[in-house]
């Protein structure tokens, strides 16, 4: 395995798993870094993710499969797998100027109408995520995605990625990082 060229601490690398001699590739969802162009300022986010974006236990598209990330154990979704692949192109349209985000007490969301590729349906796929920064890095931590069937509707405020990334970059040092970061 590859060292890390950031010192962060989450989950940098994803080994592939198996299902029935076939090789399943989690590469998509390795460390990386996305870049968003403001009208006035530039912010680079390095990207992780959770366990949480491919797994789920007790879930009806989970099967006896488990994955551990060192932290937890969890039955591997192969809905949520296969969502998983698409995280990233998403994640770097983040920057869009039409693109707004929810935030609650808990968490930063965005949802948007996607192909579920199990059901071959059209259905609301929510990313959550939180932002902070450690060891000077800006951090986006992808805490959970999948597919939100409740048809709940969100009236929370909602923001841009710059407002979200200019927040972020206005915190205390030193401070902790999130709950949601540690725990994923």
């Amino acid at each position: 395995m590859a060292l890390s060229k950031y010192h962060i601490e989450a989950k940098s690398f994803w080994e592939p798993f198996y299902i029935d001699n076939t090789k399943y590739i989690l590469d998509h969802l390795n460390v990386h870094e996305i870049t968003y162009k403001g009208n006035k300022d530039n912010f680079t986010f390095v990207v992780t993710y959770s366990l949480h974006c491919f797994a789920k236990d007790d879930d009806i598209q989970s099967i006896d499969t488990k994955y551990s990330d060192g932290k937890e154990t969890r039955q591997i979704s192969l809905e949520r797998y296969e969502a998983s692949k698409y995280l990233r192109s998403i994640i770097e349209n983040f920057g869009n100027k039409n693109q707004k985000f929810y935030e609650t007490d808990k968490e930063k969301f965005f949802t948007i109408q996607m192909i579920n590729n199990l059901s071959n349906e059209t259905q609301p796929y929510k990313i959550c995520f939180c932002t902070f920064k450690e060891n000077r890095l800006l951090r986006m931590h992808i805490t959970t995605a999948f597919f939100d069937i409740t048809n709940r509707i969100y009236n929370q405020a909602r923001y841009s990625i710059f407002k979200i990334a200019m927040d972020a970059t206005k915190r205390p040092k030193n401070r902790a990082l999130p709950i949601e970061a540690r725990k994923k």
